[in-house]
């Protein structure tokens, strides 16, 4: 997925992102948004947390934080989950289709509420 980061730092707030997982995927990915949520294949099963651990690896690639900065909110155990992430580096270009005016704001924003 697409990227950007003006000025190499990224914001000082943190974004909450509902997700919905697709465990045992043919390939570990991010889809895109569907429904209002960023839609995410893993080739993990649910099972141990795997999954979530994956998604969570994939999610801290995409805004370019160590892992330790994404933490579950919740559905810890179910497809539809919510994660939030500390301190974005970046803005994936996927997020102004769940918020339209994402890179103009400095307070928190929750995306789980469009």
């Amino acid at each position: 997925m697409g990227q950007s980061d003006a000025a190499g730092t990224g914001p000082e707030y943190s974004l909450v992102v509902p997700v919905r997982v697709q465990p045992r995927g043919s390939r570990s990915e991010i889809q895109g948004v569907r429904d209002g949520r960023l839609r995410i294949k893993t080739t993990a099963p649910p099972a141990d947390g795997r999954a979530n651990k994956d998604v969570i690896r994939q999610l801290a690639k995409e805004f370019g934080v160590p892992p330790s900065r994404i933490a579950l909110k919740s559905g810890a155990s179910q497809r539809n989950k919510t994660f939030m992430i500390s301190k974005p580096a970046v803005l994936p270009s996927w997020l102004r289709e769940m918020h339209p005016n994402s890179q103009d704001r400095s307070d928190p924003i929750d995306l789980s509420n469009g």
